[in-house]
C-alpha cells in the first residue's frame, strides 16, 4: 500500500550508505510513508546514525548533541537535509540502544516522525576504545562524553519513550527455528 519498510540490525561503517540506497529506491517507487525498524538493534557507529538521520532533519536542524565532561555541548546539525513529505515511524523496543536511540530521537524531535514500540535500552554514553599499552592486544573502553537528543534530553539509563506504546507479543523473543532442518515430533 505504498508504505516502505527498512530494517536496520546494526550500525556498521557501511550501514548509512546501504540505508540511503534503499531509501532512494523506495522514493523512486513513490513511497507514501516509511517504517524504520530498529527493534533489537544494539547500535554501533555514531557517524552512520547521523548520516541516516540527515535526510529526515531539515537543513540546520539538530541531529544529536554531545556533552563532554565539563558540560560543554556541541551540536551535530543537518547540512543538507530537507525533511520528508511523507510520514515516518520508527519501531523500537528495549533492545534498541545507542545509535538506534540517536536515530529515533532525531527523527522524532527534529524530523517530525513518531516512535512506536517500547521504551529503548537507554545507552547515552559515548565510548572510545584505546590500546591498553600492555602489549598483549588488550584494550580499554572509556566513556568520553554523553550524547543528548536534539532537544537536550539525556536518555542514559532511562531510554527513549515511544509516542505510541506497543508491546511485542511473547513469541517475538522466542529463538527462531532452523529453516534448513526438518523437525519431527519429539525434537527440542
Amino acid at each position: 500500500d505504498g508504505i516502505g519498510i527498512i530494517e536496520v540490525r546494526q550500525f556498521a561503517q557501511n550501514t548509512a550508505d546501504r540505508f540511503l540506497e534503499e531509501l532512494a529506491e523506495l522514493e523512486k517507487l513513490g513511497v507514501k510513508g516509511l517504517v524504520i525498524d530498529l527493534r533489537n538493534n544494539p547500535g554501533g557507529v555514531l557517524a552512520s546514525a547521523i548520516s541516516m538521520a540527515e535526510p529526515f532533519v531539515p537543513k540546520g536542524g539538530v541531529i544529536v548533541q554531545v556533552e563532554d565532561r565539563s558540560g560543554k555541548r556541541e551540536q551535530e546539525v543537518s547540512r543538507a537535509g530537507s525533511g520528508k513529505g511523507y510520514p515516518v515511524a520508527v519501531l523500537v523496543n528495549k533492545g534498541s540502544a545507542s545509535a538506534s536511540e540517536i536515530l529515533a530521537a532525531a527523527i522524532r524531535e527534529s524530523g517530525g516522525g513518531v516512535i512506536v514500540g517500547e521504551t529503548t535500552f537507554g545507552k547515552g554514553l559515548v565510548q572510545s576504545t584505546f590500546d591498553s599499552g600492555g602489549g598483549d592486544g588488550s584494550n580499554v573502553k572509556m566513556t568520553i562524553a554523553r550524547w543528548l537528543t536534539p532537544k537536550g534530553n539525556d536518555i542514559d539509563g532511562k531510554g527513549v519513550e515511544p509516542d505510541i506504546r506497543v508491546e511485542l507479543p511473547y513469541y517475538y523473543s522466542v529463538m527462531p527455528m532452523s529453516k534448513t532442518m526438518d523437525l519431527a515430533e519429539g525434537d527440542l
